[in-house]
């Protein structure tokens, strides 16, 4: 885990994944509205205790999107998992504000590069 990680820590709660903000992350949460950070905080949660995917997707090549909806506003935060650990845990590497039908590749590859970054850290 890199310096200024962050475990998303939800106490006693049985969780199927631990979740793990990366800086980027952390940094893309925290400038947002307070009402927006809370929307965050709660679909990480309920994406971490709960079976229904509803709000977390695969995208592609091992790349994960959390998907936030806030007063109309949409919000995607991308991740990957690390299953070395027990329980498994859900790297989250940064977020992005909805302003296009698509999610642009751009957005997807910065995902894959800080996840190929962190695995080769790990190794």
């Amino acid at each position: 885990m890199s310096h200024g990680s962050e475990v998303f820590v939800m106490n006693n709660m049985s969780v199927r994944f631990e979740m793990v903000l990366l800086p980027a992350a952390q940094g893309f949460i925290e400038g947002q509205p307070e009402g927006v950070q809370e929307k965050v905080r709660q679909v990480l949660r309920t994406a971490a205790q709960d079976e229904d995917i509803k709000y977390f997707k695969e995208l592609r090549e091992g790349i994960w999107e959390f998907r936030v909806q806030h007063l109309g506003d949409h919000f995607r935060l991308f991740a990957f998992w690390d299953e070395s650990h027990h329980p498994p845990r859900v790297l989250v590497t940064h977020g992005w504000r909805k302003d296009v039908k698509r999610t642009p590749d751009a957005e997807i590859e910065r995902a894959f590069v800080i996840k190929m970054e962190y695995e080769v850290k790990s190794a």
